[in-house]
């Protein structure tokens, strides 16, 4: 698939379109404000100028529109303010067009061209700005670039012809242009990527993670995407959605299930959006050659970072991490607080497993995939597989796992009693082939660990920054069995079961914040690269990893939100955005202007999906009535 995630496009429309926008955004980053580049204040002030190529294919579609606005993001206040924007059809001659820009602010600016730009053909177009500020403060997403939004030029003196280069490595400028007029393209939508394994099981539901992007005006509410393999195709509808002009959005598909015996290419086509056809043309994004066995198992990755509380890169390597999640949803991050010192959150099991950077000094953001040694990949660190959290090869490596089979499953039932804060687990799951040579370790053994999210405290940051109220996730709160797990006995069959592990969450433990973590690995303590994790899974306290749970039984994970209970009223954390509820046929029986509190006894008994529609994004809950 082309890399080209620009929004444009002059498509016929269909007939009868009841509203269409007049206003969209052309663009290449997704908008995370982290960058590689050094930030901060330093001795010397620097120039620096950026800018996105807009191609001749996109100016000819969008012919008779305004380019009327230009945004720009800086991931810090700018220290001085010698700004502009400008455009220009060759970035080695003097813009035609530079507007003066009195100041920048950290985060988005808003800059409305005092002369609009008249697009009349199909003439390539640069959009960029110039600044001027102490230390590097210019915002890249940190995502793979496609080679157009990524122009970036800086130097110490003042100059009229800036030396331009791509600025590889650190993704795509923030910057985008804002186009009006009344024949721009409306429901479009482009595959940016898609997340499936290369080893899948035949008869089961996969996972599929696909991102896309809004390439028209229209904001897009639903879409209609059709998965085929040789087997045949399956066709998926999406409702409930609010993705904006140029946003970007991943849509996870829960249910499609393989049922080809063999190997088979695997491709995703958007169909419909808002329900009339998509007016993005491009090809269907392919997946070669997935592997389809009855043998094999749906993979969750486990995601071990190193960071601590006095790290001061570790905030950087926060947003790393969480970028690259948001693309697919098969990953459990656990955060052991060890590696660079230790913190309020530091426990003896995570001081342990520094033993995974073998032979080498430890350190911190570090970080492990299935407790596997990618040194061949481009990791740091040959002699374990603890590796250097950085942009360009967490996505990649997470790829490469993504494609590695899973021999075995992992299931887990618990129940929580919240008078007693006692909590029981117990883990069980088979070898689908039934032979337990696939898992080539000597000593397989369950792993089971308690995970809290959203704890509240210090953390450095970079240029002796101090955040006193930061958001710790994932943080290792309690290993449940011993540091390096506990034996696991497969019957003649291919099945295990644990006991039951009893635990009492001592005071101010949140049990709303908290995760369920299991996992199957060899343990070696001679040989650190051979400690390999075979497959995990997650769930909240007092939930089952076995199917799905209704919102009243469990909270959400993270990036979800909580949603409780009392009665007949369902309360959202937060309560921000509508709400709406539909029966299981699809029909909509009820909307909440608010989600802050939402009465439901005068629905009839039955099971229910409920819709949320907040500044975070869209989720979609059941629940029984």
């Amino acid at each position: 698939m082309a890399a080209a995630f620009l929004a444009w496009g002059g498509f016929c429309l269909p007939v009868g379109l009841a509203a269409q926008s007049r206003t969209m955004v052309l663009g290449y980053g997704s908008g995370n404000l982290e960058t590689d580049l050094p930030r901060g204040e330093s001795n010397y002030s620097i120039y620096m100028d950026g800018a996105m190529q807009l191609p001749s294919s996109c100016m000819e579609r969008l012919a008779g529109s305004k380019l009327t606005r230009i945004r720009v993001a800086f991931a810090d206040t700018l220290t001085d303010q010698e700004n502009a924007v400008f455009l220009s059809y060759d970035l080695d001659g003097t813009p035609f067009y530079t507007q003066p820009v009195d100041k920048f602010d950290a985060g988005w600016n808003d800059v409305v061209l005092e002369v609009p730009y008249e697009i009349t053909g199909a003439r390539e177009l640069y959009v960029g700005f110039s600044c001027k500020s102490r230390g590097y403060v210019v915002s890249f997403d940190g995502e793979e670039s496609n080679g157009m939004g990524d122009w970036f030029a800086f130097s110490q003196l003042d100059s009229e012809s800036p030396s331009w280069h791509h600025e590889t490595g650190s993704g795509s400028l923030n910057i985008q242009a804002v186009v009006e007029g009344d024949n721009l393209p409306q429901d479009a939508l482009s595959v940016a990527s898609v997340r499936i394994a290369k080893c899948v099981p035949v008869g089961e539901a996969v996972p599929v993670d696909v991102v896309v992007r809004n390439m028209g005006a229209n904001t897009v509410e639903s879409v209609t995407l059709d998965c085929t393999m040789k087997d045949g195709t399956q066709s998926f509808e999406l409702t409930g959605l609010a993705i904006p002009s140029n946003g970007l959005q991943r849509l996870s598909l829960d249910d499609f299930v393989v049922g080809y015996n063999g190997i088979s290419d695997f491709s995703v086509a958007i169909t419909a959006v808002n329900g009339y056809p998509n007016t993005y043309e491009e090809e269907a994004y392919v997946a070669e050659n997935l592997l389809c066995r009855a043998e094999y198992a749906n993979r969750m990755i486990l995601l071990e970072q190193f960071s601590t509380a006095i790290c001061a890169n570790c905030p950087t390597a926060h947003s790393t991490l969480r970028r690259a999640m948001e693309k697919q949803g098969n990953v459990i991050w656990v955060t052991h607080h060890s590696g660079f010192g230790t913190d309020d959150y530091s426990i003896p099991a995570s001081q342990d497993y520094l033993y995974f950077f073998g032979s080498e000094p430890s350190y911190a953001p570090a970080m492990m995939l299935d407790r596997t040694n990618f040194y061949r990949y481009g990791a740091d660190i040959a002699s374990g597989p603890a590796f250097e959290v950085g942009t360009e090869i967490v996505p990649r490596l997470l790829e490469e796992e993504n494609n590695a089979p899973a021999y075995v499953t992992v299931s887990i039932a618990s129940s929580f009693d919240a008078e007693s804060r006692r909590l029981e687990v117990e883990v069980s799951g088979g070898i689908p082939s039934k032979d337990a040579g696939k898992l080539s370790g000597d000593d397989i053994r369950l792993n089971l660990y308690l995970v809290e999210d959203s704890l509240r405290g210090m953390q450095m940051g970079l240029f002796n920054t101090v955040y006193e109220d930061y958001h710790h996730d994932n943080v290792l709160r309690e290993v449940l069995t011993g540091v390096w797990g506990d034996a696991v006995t497969f019957d003649s069959e291919g099945n295990y079961a644990s006991l039951p592990y009893v635990f009492v969450l001592p005071e101010g433990w949140q049990p709303e914040n908290m995760r369920i973590v299991a996992f199957l690995a060899n343990a070696d303590l001679e040989v650190p690269n051979n400690c390999a994790v075979y497959n995990a899974a997650q769930v909240r306290l007092g939930g089952s990893s076995a199917g799905n749970v209704a919102i009243d039984e469990v909270p959400a994970l993270p990036g979800q939100p909580r949603i409780r209970r009392w009665g007949d009223v369902l309360e959202v954390e937060g309560g921000e955005g509508q709400a709406e509820v539909y029966a299981v046929s699809g029909s909509l029986v009820k909307v909440f202007p608010s989600a802050s509190g939402m009465d439901i006894s005068g629905l009839a008994p039955g099971v229910y999906v409920l819709r949320l529609f907040g500044q975070e994004g869209n989720h979609t809950f059941k629940f029984i009535k």
